[in-house]
């Protein structure tokens, strides 16, 4: 699957086919609970660059509703707020559980979406990271 299905709800450019696709869809078309098996909460080490060629083009943050995502949003939340980044919710219980992190971030984009995919093509398999735009993935 291409990264730009997983961009399409948090990337701040969209076409206008994409607008007429959202308007279409249900309120709240994300089914909860958003479970990732193929990638967990952990530390990353060193950082790296993942197996997908280039990058999302965009600061992407990859979290879960979790204490080592949540603590790592507190201290990184006034840089990824600068850099204008998106983030993907990948292990979410419900729809209450996202309000809450949406709460928390303020501006930052947020989007429940399974990580199981992406983490196999990217090889990335802790969360929380952040993916610069060029594909540089740190913690």
């Amino acid at each position: 699957m291409p990264i730009a299905d997983y961009l399409g709800n948090v990337t701040p450019d969209k076409s206008i086919r994409d607008r007429r696709q959202a308007a279409q869809q249900p309120a709240n078309p994300h089914p909860f609970p958003v479970v990732t098996t193929k990638a967990r909460p952990g530390l990353l080490g060193a950082p790296t660059r993942g197996k997908l060629k280039g990058g999302p083009g965009i600061p992407l943050c990859i979290i879960g509703d979790d204490p080592l995502s949540k603590e790592w949003l507190d201290r990184n939340l006034t840089a990824l707020q600068a850099m204008n980044a998106a983030c993907l919710v990948v292990a979410v219980r419900d729809q209450t559980a996202f309000a809450r992190l949406q709460a928390r971030v303020g501006s930052i984009r947020l989007a429940p979406a399974s990580f199981d995919a992406l983490a196999t093509a990217s090889g990335i398999t802790v969360w929380p990271v952040l993916v610069s735009p060029d594909g540089l993935v740190s913690q």
